[in-house]
């Protein structure tokens, strides 16, 4: 579900409705990621989670970001003929990784593009490992207060200049990865209707009071983060109305099945959506933002599955070779 509104407010400019979204949608891709994940018991597992996220974190992002670079220069090909352009274009790609930012920066005189969503998989490698270390080093209720006082700093930093690889992000989430594993020890199974009133209750304050006294909403990206830390309640008490009702949606299997298969392969659909503007011809269509949801979010789903059907093919190809055991005959001939 939250995937799908990840397409939806990319799509949508402003307005309450992208407000609503952004209010919660990214923090609980940080908040459940590491609700489903554990504290490394020493330093050796630490190393092992790092290396394990590395791949299936970084390098996703390395694959996508080499992969839009090689359509810019084929699109833009005509102005490589140029020595000057080619050094100033691998400098300026180069730095927009370094600092890997969701939107344009500038620092000093020099302006900085943007990396776009491929921000969000290196602010999770980095916070997730960030937490892990912090957990080896320190205990307790100091592990929540460390967390708190690390989101103040990123949050005032962010003021003064973003920090290469969104770090001053990556401090500001702290708080919101650290929420994950308090989740992970709640019984969300009981009184599930009770606890999405209440949840939604202090959403739609905390929400409606951020959004009319400021004219704002929390964009982690845009380092926004509107009367904090009353944004970051709200948040956790989205994820928290969304997670209780995906727990009563799981009642109804044969309802949400569509659902479930986006969710267990929904960083496939986030790879799918980072570069569907090869293809926004097809939905980039008149000029009602809606009928742009609408058309996006249908062209991203239909190359999504045809991706997800390759992938399919590829691992039966392989089940079958795993599975094929050669014989040796008495003339030695393998069959």
């Amino acid at each position: 579900f939250t995937i799908l509104l990840v397409i939806v407010g990319h799509t949508i400019d402003n307005g309450i409705a992208r407000g609503v979204i952004f209010s919660f949608h990214m923090p609980l891709f940080f908040i459940l990621s590491c609700m489903t994940r554990r504290y490394s018991v020493d330093s050796s597992q630490f190393l092992r989670k790092v290396k394990k996220s590395f791949i299936h974190l970084i390098v996703p992002a390395i694959v996508i970001y080499l992969l839009r670079t090689m359509v810019n220069m084929v699109h833009y090909y005509s102005n490589f003929s140029s020595l000057d352009y080619c050094k100033n274009y691998i400098a300026d790609r180069l730095l927009t990784v370094l600092f890997s930012s969701g939107v344009a920066l500038s620092v000093g005189d020099k302006k900085i593009e943007a990396i776009k969503t491929l921000w969000f998989l290196v602010a999770l490698f980095l916070g997730r490992t960030l937490l892990d270390f912090l957990h080896l080093k320190i205990q307790g209720k100091m592990l929540a207060v460390t967390c708190i006082a690390l989101s103040a700093i990123g949050v005032l930093w962010s003021k003064i200049q973003w920090l290469p690889f969104s770090f001053d992000i990556v401090l500001a989430i702290m708080p919101l990865l650290f929420m994950g594993g308090v989740l992970r020890k709640l019984q969300m199974e009981k009184r599930v209707w009770l606890k999405v009133g209440i949840y939604l209750a202090v959403w739609g304050i905390t929400f409606a009071s951020t959004y009319f006294a400021t004219g704002n909403y929390m964009e982690l990206a845009a380092r926004r983060y509107p009367l904090y830390p009353l944004c970051f309640i709200t948040a956790i008490t989205g994820t928290l109305a969304v997670s209780e009702l995906s727990i009563a949606g799981m009642k109804a299997p044969q309802i949400i099945r569509a659902f479930l298969f986006l969710g267990r392969n929904s960083m496939y659909l986030y790879c799918v959506h980072e570069m569907d503007y090869i293809w926004a011809v097809f939905w980039n269509i008149g000029n009602d933002k809606w009928i742009f949801v609408i058309l996006r979010v249908i062209m991203d789903i239909v190359v999504f599955m045809a991706v997800m059907g390759i992938i399919g093919c590829v691992r039966k190809l392989k089940a079958r070779r795993a599975d094929y055991v050669p014989i040796k005959t008495c003339t030695g001939v393998k069959k």
